[in-house]
């Protein structure tokens, strides 16, 4: 039995991840309560077979890409403000010598991180892991649309011939291992294409539309409703729920990380000014009038400060690179505007229009994930 926290192990947001493809036995017992005989096409076991350790090692691949990039930030960090502060502690014998090391030993330790963040397989496992998972999803959702024909004949004769869905078990069987031997056993020649800017193809070409007509009856239009519901709508909520902003300090929402990473900006700004108002000051007062002298004597301390805040600074800079908030950002809001106007175009339209509008959605999905790839292919901790 499939449990939530198997789907996605490293999520503590009870997000119901991938419900659209009914992963747990809850959701396939409602995908028949709600769409009947329909639901034996929307309940794919050998995708769901191969989709899950897949999306459970893109999981874990995403989890160590990240652990390795705010692990190098943070020692580098640390050796350089232990490199920084020499003048406060070389002639503090015997200590200096065993903070020179250590500061040594985390700067070697952190480019070292740093060298295998850029190596190919850090980031290539998590990318090629998400390109197949999302291609799956993609595979799945355009057999609907292609093979709608079939879903809705066999769904009409299911009633006396149970066995109706078996040649449209078998179409979709042949396009997985279609998907199988073209994507995922070579998933490192696809992500390279797909990177270097080439023509992008979809799993599977929408090259003709079936007719309206085929949507006639009771069965077809259930179809378009789970479609709606399951492709549309679920990829507008997706799309919110990475939009929003869980006010936590470590979040993996790019809202939140946007906002921490910026008040955390702002902060060292204001700090870095309000330290040079006091250094430019302390002087241009002492030249008029005698000063205490703590005042004169703090000033290496306050010199030391500013050039840790500055060092600060750098952190957040290479944190908001790797991380890419603000882009992810941006690319969340562009999907939920433009699968909020196909979803309600759809309600809107006739069933030749919502056919047209499917081929439409399915089309801005795969860009969707394309730009994903590309853009996360880019991110970067660098200090």
């Amino acid at each position: 039995m499939i449990d939530r926290r198997d789907i996605d192990p490293t999520s503590t947001d009870n997000y119901p991840y991938n419900d659209d493809l009914l992963l747990a036995p809850g959701d396939q017992e409602n995908a028949r309560r709600f769409y009947g005989p329909v639901a034996n096409a929307l309940i794919f076991p050998e995708l769901i077979e191969l989709f899950l350790p897949v999306d459970a090692r893109a999981n874990r691949a995403k989890l160590r890409l990240r652990n390795l990039g705010f692990g190098s930030v943070v020692m580098l960090t640390l050796a350089l403000l232990a490199a920084s502060s020499a003048p406060f502690y070389e002639h503090a014998d015997p200590w200096a010598a065993y903070i020179v090391i250590t500061s040594a030993l985390l700067g070697v330790a952190g480019g070292l991180l740093g060298f295998g963040l850029f190596s190919r397989n850090a980031k290539a496992t998590w990318l090629e892991c998400r390109l197949v998972t999302e291609g799956l999803r993609a595979l799945h959702f355009r057999l609907l649309v292609v093979l709608s024909p079939q879903i809705i004949r066999a769904a009409d004769a299911f009633a006396t011939d149970h066995d109706s869905f078996e040649p449209y078990y078998q179409l979709r069987a042949q396009a997985l291992e279609e998907f199988r031997q073209n994507v995922v056993l070579r998933r490192s020649e696809e992500l390279t294409r797909l990177l270097d800017n080439r023509e992008t193809r979809p799993p599977i070409e929408i090259n003709s539309l079936p007719s309206a007509d085929v949507f006639d009856g009771k069965y077809g239009r259930v179809l378009l409703e789970a479609y709606a519901t399951l492709r549309m709508r679920r990829q507008c909520q997706y799309a919110d729920h990475m939009l929003k902003d869980d006010g936590r300090i470590l979040s993996r929402f790019p809202r939140t990380q946007a906002r921490v990473i910026g008040g955390l900006g702002v902060g060292c700004v204001v700090m870095l000014f309000a330290l040079h108002l006091y250094s430019a000051s302390v002087p241009l007062l002492a030249s008029t009038e005698p000063l205490p002298a703590h005042l004169g004597a703090l000033l290496p301390q306050v010199h030391q400060l500013a050039v840790w805040i500055a060092l600060i600074a750098l952190v957040l800079r290479a944190i908001e690179e790797g991380l890419k908030p603000r882009t992810e950002i941006d690319r969340y809001r562009h999907y939920r505007i433009t699968t909020e106007r196909l979803s309600t175009q759809f309600k809107a339209r006739d069933v030749g229009g919502k056919v047209q509008i499917m081929s439409a959605m399915e089309n801005v999905v795969h860009d969707e994930m394309v730009n994903f790839l590309r853009s996360n292919s880019e991110a970067r901790f660098i200090m």
